[in-house]
């Protein structure tokens, strides 16, 4: 007896430490940032930390930018990276981990190239923001956060997986659970096979019952699929809990997180952004007279997501989602390949952006700087977020989403709120607005980012060429069109390098085409 429990101690001592070793253990490395550099790293091979986000580039030439210590405080570098890592490269980006470089000095024209890619990226960026200006001040304060050096790329490690931190820790578990099954074999005298098949027993009811219980999640996340650079599609198995959701009164995001948090990730840590976007609707009729829905989604770089969901209590539907909300692919701090990532994906039915469904009801939100919307008429209150995704869900036509949102009191927050695109088969087309926090709904072929509703607030929040472009060229073909003049309709109003995705969508078909930043010579087709 006394020698099973000595065996027992050490076995339990030593899955005690594999397990911590798992969690805690960490590769050293000496990276360093562009702040750490010097002269005397001037040719010399330096181990670099993986920087934080990217500017615009031009073929292998990065533009990267620092975090410093304080939220003002960035150093800008270029960066030339081999052609045959790119990849790799633009899906680590804000991962934090670490890059071999060569360093060498920055000289007055690769300082001029890096400032002027930065004030570019910057005069783009406050096209769409009313509250950013690119003035002197910031003009001269990008000029001082220069890096006086270079780098050209010679490696890149892999991002520190989670699969040998799982195994790694699944042994410790082994270890400590035999070190049990000994401790109470001499306890009990029984033998110590029997009451290892005791574990057992245990052990494979309970991963049944936990298969039983995960089974539609990890379907879903086996089902992600990487379709091209920057865009993947998933199919996701079960229901969408928005019976639950009305019922908890999400009101912001920060509701939305908790909630998610509780009911899909079983109380593990999860994060959700939100995000800002500017983008252009309309609405067509095909030569053969289906209904098009043609959407751009104006964004500052993210990673797309196609997710179908095939509900028993609705209707099957596609969403398109933006990964950068939930911290994945460039420049998020996730690899999209990754086993967090794909955990992530899971919350895209709840945050579809647009989509259409298999009753021919086709919707999309775009964002207003009008400020937040916050109704109070006694209905369940649900964040603006959240009504693409249940819309898809519940409703075959616009007058079936309207009562949807009547019976809704519905929140923004972040500063901003959004009006509702939605079309269906029968040609109907609508814009759905909260001005002063009552409901507004305006027949409308076309929008972008601009309220519609007449009155005090009409044309308030971000107004450009784009709404005229739409309404013009649909006046003048009569809003007949091939999904071919969808395409160009939506690259005539595309934002330089900020529109992230263009659909044109087919809602007699159940069916659309996706195009991925303004490259509109290479198609991605979803649908029947």
């Amino acid at each position: 007896m006394k020698k099973k429990i000595i065996i027992s101690a050490i076995l339990m001592l030593l899955g005690i430490s594999v397990i911590l070793g798992a969690v805690f253990f960490k590769i050293k490395h000496n990276a360093r940032t562009a702040f750490d550099l010097t002269d005397d790293d001037v040719g010399r091979q330096v181990e670099m930390v993986m920087p934080d986000s990217q500017f615009p580039h031009e073929g292998n030439t990065y533009y990267m930018c620092y975090d410093g210590e304080t939220e003002e405080d960035f150093s800008f570098v270029r960066v030339i990276v081999p052609d045959n890592m790119i990849t790799n490269w633009d899906n680590s980006i804000g991962a934090g981990i670490v890059f071999t470089g060569r360093v060498s000095r920055a000289g007055d024209d690769v300082r001029e190239e890096v400032y002027d890619a930065v004030i570019s990226f910057y005069e783009r960026v406050a096209e769409h923001l009313d509250d950013f200006t690119v003035d002197d001040a910031l003009r001269e304060e990008t000029r001082a956060q220069l890096c006086g050096y270079c780098i050209e790329v010679i490696s890149i490690s892999g991002i520190e997986p989670l699969a040998p931190r799982l195994i790694t820790g699944a042994i410790g578990g082994i270890l400590i659970l035999c070190s049990f099954i000994i401790l109470i074999s001499a306890f009990t005298k029984k033998k110590t096979s029997n009451v290892a098949g005791v574990f057992v027993i245990f052990i494979a009811a309970f991963l049944v019952a936990l298969g039983a219980l995960l089974f539609d999640k990890i379907r879903s996340a086996a089902s992600i699929k990487k379709e091209g650079g920057g865009i993947y599609s998933m199919t996701y198995y079960g229901d969408i809990r928005y019976d639950d959701l009305i019922e908890t009164q999400i009101v912001s995001i920060d509701d939305f997180t908790e909630w998610i948090r509780k009911n899909e990730y079983y109380n593990i840590p999860f994060e959700y952004e939100g995000y800002e976007h500017g983008c252009s609707a309309f609405t067509g009729t095909s030569e053969e007279g289906d209904i098009l829905f043609a959407f751009n989604y104006d964004q500052v770089e993210t990673d797309t997501l196609i997710v179908y969901s095939d509900p028993s209590d609705g209707y099957a539907h596609y969403g398109t989602v933006s990964l950068t909300g939930l911290n994945i692919g460039t420049p998020g701090g996730y690899d999209p390949d990754s086993i967090e990532a794909r955990a992530l994906m899971l919350t895209a039915p709840y945050i579809i952006n647009d989509g259409i469904n298999e009753a021919g009801l086709g919707v999309t939100f775009l964002q207003l700087k009008t400020g937040e919307t916050h109704q109070d008429n006694g209905n369940p209150d649900i964040h603006i977020n959240l009504l693409p995704g249940m819309i898809l869900t519940r409703c075959a036509t616009v007058e079936e989403a309207i009562d949807l949102l009547r019976g809704l009191d519905v929140h923004s927050d972040k500063g901003v709120t959004s009006h509702f695109f939605i079309c269906d088969t029968s040609g109907r087309a609508v814009v759905i607005e909260w001005p002063d926090n009552e409901m507004s709904v305006i027949e409308a072929s076309a929008c972008t980012n601009s309220v519609l509703t007449p009155g005090r607030h009409f044309e308030e929040g971000f107004v450009d060429d784009r709404l005229p472009t739409l309404t013009g060229t649909l006046d003048s073909s009569g809003g007949i069109m091939t999904p071919s003049d969808a395409r160009d309709l939506l690259d005539s109003v595309s934002q330089e390098d900020y529109t992230e995705w263009s659909c044109v969508y087919n809602l007699n078909d159940f069916c659309f085409t996706i195009y991925l930043d303004e490259d509109y010579s290479t198609p991605y087709e979803f649908g029947q």
